[in-house]
């Protein structure tokens, strides 16, 4: 039977070729893999710097846009507008004539000017006869219960007081009263001019001494000689001096 042996040459010879194509297939792509596989050490790659970029200018800036004006509702226009001229602040023009604030003038210092009618040694002045001679001196008893010399107009000019506390003038009990002295005493300023307060009550406490036959003293109970006289005279009038330029009271 040659065909069968044919047949089956021809299937061998089919069977060795196919072999021989699959084993070199097996080959070429075992060599393809390990030409794929990434190498154990993998080496970084060198490159040189770039070179620095050169700076660029800044941009320039874009001008503020206009701020919108605010709308003001016409009925909050008085308001606003207040508020607004409180804030600014007033400006002098030449023409404008700028008003020096008042000066504040302080009130002057009072000052107390103080006589004393003394009796004589060892004496005493009667009540009776101490009242009348106060009223011939042109003074009356009224408030505090002592004696007062006033204006026209009532206004106090100097009083007299009793040496003896309180000082008051019990008119009611005065008979057989005695008295060791009294004090005549003006507050500065008064209704008068100064100096010639001083004077009336000068020439009042002399009238009072003659009729008396008392002893006229300055407020230390020193006799009221010439010397005493002059110095109390230019006590008052540098008083005087200092209240007037001071400036006058505040009306």
């Amino acid at each position: 039977m040659p065909e069968l042996r044919w047949i089956l040459l021809g299937l061998g010879v089919l069977f060795w070729i196919g072999l021989w194509w699959w084993e070199t297939r097996r080959q070429h792509q075992a060599s393809g893999s390990e030409h794929r596989r990434l190498p154990d050490r993998l080496v970084e790659p060198t490159f040189a710097p770039p070179p620095e970029p050169m700076p660029e200018p800044p941009p320039a800036e874009a001008p503020p846009e206009p701020a919108s004006e605010p709308m003001i509702d016409p009925g909050d226009t008085i308001p606003v507008l207040t508020e607004a001229l409180a804030r600014i602040e007033p400006i002098l023009g030449d023409t404008e004539i700028v008003r020096p604030e008042p000066r504040r003038i302080e009130p002057p210092e009072e000052k107390i000017i103080t006589l004393r009618l003394a009796a004589p040694p060892l004496e005493r002045f009667e009540g009776r006869q101490l009242v009348e001679a106060l009223q011939g001196a042109g003074l009356h008893h009224g408030k505090f219960s002592i004696f007062h010399r006033t204006t026209a107009e009532g206004a106090t000019v100097f009083s007299v007081a009793s040496l003896v506390e309180p000082g008051t003038f019990d008119l009611e009990r005065i008979d057989g009263r005695r008295f060791p002295g009294v004090t005549l005493f003006a507050v500065l300023p008064g209704p008068l001019d100064a100096a010639a307060l001083v004077e009336e009550m000068i020439g009042a406490g002399k009238h009072l001494a003659e009729k008396l036959h008392g002893v006229l003293q300055d407020e230390r109970g020193a006799a009221l000689n010439v010397q005493r006289l002059s110095d109390l005279r230019a006590d008052v009038a540098a008083w005087q001096a200092r209240t007037q330029s001071a400036g006058p009271p505040p009306g």
